[in-house]
């Protein structure tokens, strides 16, 4: 999936799918959209955060090469479920547990639809696609939402969760890595290589707020 997207005068969304080919083996791909709300979401402390750390794990980046990522000042992520997501919010709690970190945290899933955070949800793709992540950003790289969408008839395991979920975090791999479709691991884990990556980006301090 390409690093880049391109910057917009308030929001962006980027959407990552993950698709099931013939073979049954999951597949990533990638689109982006412009999507311009009317409220840009709550306001942290101005930061400045350059190229992402070096590693196999990678952070989506802006044009104007602003790295991607959620803001920790504002407290644990809310989490929110669509009404009637059969995945329980206890199973959602475990699977964003394995990107949680010392500054980055999740609230419980609870049922409802908030304006910033993650929210899971059930919608109709294309047979050949078992979901996708799609993230809202501001000019600057900063994450304000995330939306996990699984397709009504697919059934995806706790780690396709949370490769949707590393996805939505604005991570992609090419290597061995639990955002890597193609070649991750088979329990909820991080590689040593995607925790070499997220450790630093969500260390305290963060790495887009030193």
């Amino acid at each position: 999936m390409s690093g880049g997207v391109r910057a917009l005068p308030l929001l962006a969304v980027a959407a990552c799918g993950v698709t099931l080919p013939l073979d049954l083996k999951l597949s990533l791909s990638a689109q982006q959209q412009q999507h311009e709300p009317a409220d840009a979401g709550p306001v942290c402390p101005p930061v400045s955060c350059g190229p992402p750390p070096a590693g196999d794990l990678h952070v989506q980046t802006t044009q104007d090469g602003g790295t991607m990522f959620f803001a920790t000042c504002l407290g644990c992520l809310p989490v929110t479920l669509d009404d009637g997501f059969e995945i329980s919010g206890a199973e959602v709690d475990a699977v964003l547990s394995v990107w949680a970190t010392q500054r980055l945290c999740f609230q419980h899933a609870v049922l409802g639809h908030a304006d910033a955070g993650f929210h899971f949800m059930r919608m109709d793709l294309p047979y050949e696609q078992a979901g996708s992540s799609e993230m809202d950003f501001d000019r600057g790289g900063r994450l304000l939402a995330a939306r996990i969408i699984v397709n009504r008839d697919a059934g995806l395991s706790d780690v396709d969760l949370a490769l949707l979920a590393g996805q939505a975090l604005g991570y992609h791999s090419e290597a061995y890595s639990l955002v890597n479709p193609w070649n991750h691991p088979d329990t909820l884990m991080l590689t040593p290589s995607d925790r070499a990556v997220h450790l630093q980006m969500y260390a305290d301090p963060p790495w887009c707020e030193r």
